[in-house]
């Protein structure tokens, strides 16, 4: 007797739940913070230029940006970091020894000092590549200030902030998007949420992405059914596609236990969440999975999944695929 109300009382609860994620508006506004471009091809899906695309441009530089832009993607990812003059660049290490060649920190660097690219450029989710400058490439660090500059305002930038902690720094981030007019289409975030937080709190009209650690969050209550009935703060999901060449690039990069135990986690969620980012969807949250480089793995995202869009180091493969799809 007792067994069966409870079977019943959970049965009663799943559908419920089920229920509200297939529905998410019944409870939640609808967010739209984000001003999303056209995307590139009929598929209404989208192509997110990872570093600006660095397998074909070199990263980190203007030429790179305005690359991806030429080619018709209109979301592009970079990371930003302070220098020790208080200039934002777009960078991802903390320092320039895989990318420059030299042994330097960023933060300090000053602005008026950055190296050069050097002539071959490790990509990190694919191990084994190299990105080889060609005569006339740029070899130039470029600023955020530059890269607003470089593309039109209606294009999506998506901006990590590697100094979270930094207040200079995330004060200087949002002046620039504000004296820029680019509220509407600059996504910004940190590694953590609490300095998520701290950026909202300066303007909270500008898009906020997911920590990879609220990702997990959402995932563990889309498991036990409870996702439907919890806010969320953040406006875009950039969810971990776990390949086997990002696992191999992972354990070559970072060889650990941790490493080990981050590929098994990100597997799971990345193959076992698809209702999660339907629910986002629903939601007015912009999805993606990141970052995929094979042809293989960049088609079974667009055709097997419900993510939005794909950031890879291959945009001109990426609107190859999606052009091919019926």
């Amino acid at each position: 007797m007792i067994l069966n109300l409870i079977l019943a009382v959970i049965g009663v609860y799943n559908g419920i739940s089920y229920f509200f994620l297939m529905n998410p508006t019944l409870l939640h506004k609808y967010k739209d913070k984000l001003q999303l471009p056209q995307p590139p091809t009929n598929q209404k899906k989208y192509v997110l230029s990872h570093r600006a695309g660095a397998y074909e441009k070199p990263e980190s530089t203007v030429q790179a940006f305005q690359h991806s832009e030429s080619i018709g993607v209109h979301i592009i990812e970079t990371d930003i970091q302070i220098t020790s003059d208080n200039v934002l660049i777009a960078y991802h290490d903390e320092d320039f020894i895989r990318a420059c060649g030299v042994d330097a920190k960023v933060i300090e660097t000053p602005s008026t000092s950055l190296p050069q690219l050097k002539d071959s450029i490790p990509i990190w989710f694919s191990y084994d590549d190299s990105y080889e400058m060609q005569s006339g490439d740029s070899r130039q660090i470029a600023t955020l200030s530059q890269l607003f500059a470089a593309v039109p305002s209606s294009t999506v930038i998506v901006l990590e902030l590697i100094n979270a902690e930094n207040q200079v720094a995330q004060q200087q981030l949002i002046n620039l998007i504000q004296s820029n007019n680019r509220k509407s289409t600059t996504v910004i975030g940190t590694i953590e949420s609490k300095y998520n937080a701290q950026l909202n709190a300066r303007d909270p009209t500008v898009p906020i992405f997911m920590p990879s650690g609220k990702v997990i969050q959402y995932f563990l209550l889309y498991v036990f059914g409870l996702l439907p009935f919890v806010p969320i703060s953040e406006d875009f999901a950039s969810i971990p596609y776990m390949s086997a060449q990002y696992a191999y690039a992972r354990m070559k990069n970072m060889p650990s236990l941790y490493s080990v135990l981050y590929i098994a986690v990100t597997w799971i969620i990345s193959h076992l969440c698809d209702n999660m980012i339907k629910h986002f969807n629903k939601r007015g949250i912009y999805t993606n999975y990141y970052v995929a480089n094979l042809e293989r793995d960049i088609e079974k995202i667009y055709r097997g999944t419900s993510a939005m869009g794909v950031m890879t180091d291959k945009p001109t493969l990426a609107i190859n695929i999606l052009n091919k799809l019926p």
